[in-house]
């Protein structure tokens, strides 16, 4: 019986795009009031404004952090125009305190083989 060996290699790199923000007064959202943060009032990592966040593809994934603390995904939504803190099933109200640094990162995998 004929043994064949195959080697497999497989090549795969992270592309993380950051965007800062500070809040200007308390953002309190909750199921039913939320905060919109348009992408406009966010600077990138070399201090320049934006105009857009990069929109994660098929598997790419944002995370936030606000004042160095990972939020769960179900308290934002992100699109390339806005994030948005608060969505329909949120039973309790949260605060962001002012002056917060929040952190929105879009990560993007590439792999080749």
């Amino acid at each position: 019986m004929a043994l064949q060996l195959f080697k497999l290699v497989v090549t795969s790199s992270l592309t993380e795009t950051q965007y800062f923000y500070t809040a200007s007064g308390d953002l309190t959202f909750s199921g039913t009031a939320s905060v919109t943060l348009a992408a406009t009032s966010f600077f990138d990592d070399a201090g320049s404004g934006i105009t857009t966040f990069t929109t994660a593809t098929t598997n790419g994934y944002y995370t936030v952090e606000v004042a160095g603390v990972l939020q769960q995904t179900d308290l934002y939504a992100v699109t390339a125009s806005k994030l948005t803190f608060g969505n329909a099933a949120l039973t309790a109200s949260y605060t962001i305190a002012a002056s917060s640094p929040i952190t929105l990162s879009v990560t993007e995998p590439s792999i080749t083989s």
